[in-house]
């Protein structure tokens, strides 16, 4: 069997870190296929690990996908990760007539929607109704 021969590393210059890691999820895929295959699945994976490690989760896989697995190298095509933290719950402010000016970050319960001021806009009132959203106005 001609096995992959590689090894995941963190890069160079990692990903820079979110100040609040309370909380935090991580989530890496490589997507795989075998050479001169023309689909690939997403396998998962983390830093460090071994090339037969992730041929043996991408065999594992392809037969679950598929139905069967070859003894056949792998080809990583690309990398994925995917960083999030718990949502914060917005604070709504109600719009009001009398009230031109909304400055973000700001969301804004309206009679038919719901409008996101995001942090340096501003959502400027028209008198026909609706609203002119401005960056650093």
């Amino acid at each position: 069997m001609n096995w992959i021969s590689v090894r995941v590393r963190a890069p160079d210059n990692p990903l820079p870190q979110p100040s609040r890691t309370h909380g935090r999820s991580e989530q890496r895929w490589l997507r795989a296929r075998y050479v001169g295959q023309g689909h690939e699945l997403e396998i998962p994976f983390a830093p460090g690990d071994e090339g037969a490690e992730l041929v043996r989760r991408f065999a594992t896989e392809h037969a679950k996908r598929m139905g069967f697995a070859l003894e056949q190298e792998i080809e990583v095509i690309g990398a994925r990760i995917a960083l999030s933290t718990p949502a914060r719950e917005p604070a709504l402010a109600v719009a009001d007539a009398s009230r031109d000016t909304i400055r973000g970050p700001a969301v804004v319960a309206l009679s038919d929607a719901t409008m996101f001021v995001a942090d340096g806009w501003t959502a400027r009132a028209l008198p026909i109704g609706g609203y002119v959203m401005e960056r650093g106005a």
